[in-house]
């Protein structure tokens, strides 16, 4: 295989996620990091441009997209926690207005 073709890749394992097993990052290409800047909270410990510092950076991402994924996830699950008890209140409702209109018609009757 030709190394020239190849992109700057990090696979990462063994992460501590019940939905991702292995992630495959693909490396931005000619990107120049600073020493000074750390877009990551907690990074600057790592040197801008190593190993660690790309591994922490995409673990990072990963991380904040499963948390955004789950909040989603526990929105949903409220709004349809919501629908539901809208239903059962119109039911009750309905049912209410429908025995209420027949004992209406009944006594209109005598």
């Amino acid at each position: 295989m030709d190394t020239g073709k190849m992109k700057n890749m990090v696979v990462l394992k063994d992460l501590p996620s019940n939905i991702i097993d292995e992630a495959i990052v693909v490396l931005k290409p000619n990107i120049k990091v600073s020493a000074g800047t750390a877009p990551i909270a907690g990074a600057s410990e790592y040197k801008a441009g190593s190993k660690d510092y790309i591994i922490n950076e995409a673990q990072m991402v990963i991380s904040d997209y499963l948390s955004n994924m789950e909040n989603e996830k526990k929105m949903k699950y409220k709004d349809i926690k919501n629908i539901e008890n809208k239903y059962k209140i119109l039911r009750t409702a309905l049912i209410a207005f429908t025995v209420l209109g027949i004992l209406n018609y009944f006594l209109k009757l005598i």
